[in-house]
């Protein structure tokens, strides 16, 4: 006997068997997404000199002609990062600007370091070195 839009049961078990299959291959591809590139993304962190300590935020993109860009956030003041390097044989980061104070004056401000955890969305860092004018530091950015 023949039911809804005259299919019989067999027909109508293998079309849902074929649309549920074709479903789960789809939710199934996302799972392999990809989430761009290690280095792109917020980062948020803490540098240390001495007994001195402070925050940073990091906003980074990287281009598809491979250019980093982005800015380093500390103490709410936002510096364009203007130079910006990655060796991706050894995964080290070096990123440069130049801080404005209120007053008009700058400050050279540097980052360098290595990203570990690589293969963690969740867990990855930038672990290294931090220099702002004549201090200089220990930096550790984690991905948020």
């Amino acid at each position: 006997m023949c039911g809804l839009f005259g299919i019989d049961s067999k027909m109508r078990k293998a079309l849902a068997s074929m649309l549920l299959s074709a479903a789960l291959a789809l939710v199934g591809q996302g799972a392999f997404a990809q989430h761009g590139h290690p280095l792109q993304g917020s980062w948020s962190g803490n540098w240390t000199s001495g007994s001195q300590q402070g925050r940073l935020l990091v906003l980074l993109d990287f281009s598809v002609d491979q250019v980093i860009s982005g800015s380093i956030i500390e103490d709410g003041v936002r510096t364009p990062i203007s130079e910006a390097s990655l060796d991706p044989d050894t995964w080290s980061v070096t990123l440069k600007g130049e801080q404005q104070a209120p007053d008009g004056s700058s400050a050279p401000l540097e980052i360098k370091g290595k990203i570990e955890n690589l293969g963690s969305i969740t867990e990855r860092s930038i672990v290294g070195t931090w220099r702002k004018g004549t201090a200089n530091g220990a930096v550790r950015l984690t991905i948020n």
